[in-house]
């Protein structure tokens, strides 16, 4: 997750053009969003995956990473000083690469 999302993130800078942003303040962004969030993410998907019907858990998981998207992009915003939609970008684009990057490792 770390290695995707980072990446993603130093990838995007360049792409829409965020070089004001120090690349090690963008690297310490990812990577403490990253170690937040995972783990919040993991306890809650063990917990719901014994409480749902197997119907349900790929919503929950879409639901669940919504959040995480939204939570990183806020925190993106203000550590980083980014606009919303810079920091919506950065934090849902990382999040979709690591959660298909993880689901073929899995």
């Amino acid at each position: 997750t770390l290695l995707v999302e980072v990446s993603v993130l130093v990838i995007m800078r360049y792409i829409l053009k965020l070089t004001e942003v120090k690349l090690r303040r963008l690297i310490l962004a990812g990577c403490t969003a990253s170690l937040i969030t995972l783990p919040v993410v993991w306890f809650i998907v063990q917990r719901v995956w014994t409480l749902l019907p197997v119907d349900f858990y790929f919503y929950c998981v879409v639901v669940i990473e919504l959040l995480v998207v939204a939570l990183e992009a806020r925190f993106y915003k203000s550590f980083l000083e980014i606009n919303a939609k810079h920091a919506f970008l950065l934090s849902l684009i990382a999040n979709v690469l690591s959660y298909f990057a993880g689901v073929q490792l899995l």
